[in-house]
């Protein structure tokens, strides 16, 4: 129905709305990301998306997973890439995934991507406590024409939201995230740190 929030499970398959996701992405000036458990995909670096990827596929599936994943990284490095912030919780340097190699790499990544004039990584450090971000995955689009939608993630299932008032909601949550956030310059910072402890 219109305006609704739209359940769809992906746990073992694309969700069947992640193609208009997808677009929504493709054709947005600002996308606003905050995660408290890992690496965004549009960040992970391949061996980081293989060992998540991998964790629960048949290894043919996973591959090809990984190899879309990689594709739709695309976004952020095209000519006339989104404004992106990405927000996420300082667990997501600690935890290793896959192995210290494969995270410093990552972390690696994360420093670089920061770096660019069109990108922001925001670290919410460990001191803050509990915070909304904590509740999970979410993404707020904010479209070229002036509307925004949202995205989110949850125990294998994701939800394309488009309603004024649940969106607007989630705005709200994520400027309450990003107020616990460091700025770039002290994430990076935290960033380097993390790296020289692997």
């Amino acid at each position: 129905m219109e305006g609704r929030p739209q359940r769809l499970r992906h746990r073992f398959r694309r969700p069947p709305h992640h193609r208009r996701q997808l677009t929504s992405a493709i054709s947005s000036h600002t996308v606003n990301w905050t995660d408290p458990t890992l690496v965004n995909g549009l960040l992970q670096t391949e061996g980081y998306a293989r060992t998540v990827l991998g964790s629960n596929q048949v290894p043919e599936k996973a591959e090809r997973l990984l190899q879309e994943r990689m594709e739709r990284q695309r976004i952020l490095t095209r000519q006339h890439p989104p404004h992106a912030w990405f927000v996420m919780d300082e667990m997501v340097l600690r935890r290793i995934v896959g192995s210290r190699e494969i995270m410093r790499e990552q972390l690696a990544h994360l420093l670089e991507f920061s770096e660019r004039p069109t990108s922001m990584v925001h670290i919410v450090p460990l001191d803050t406590g509990y915070h909304e971000g904590l509740g999970g995955t979410f993404t707020i689009l904010d479209l070229r024409d002036g509307k925004n939608v949202a995205y989110t993630e949850s125990t294998g299932e994701g939800v394309l939201i488009n309603d004024r008032a649940s969106v607007a909601r989630r705005l709200v949550r994520y400027d309450m995230v990003r107020g616990h956030a460091l700025p770039v310059d002290k994430s990076q910072d935290l960033i380097k740190s993390v790296m020289e402890e692997l």
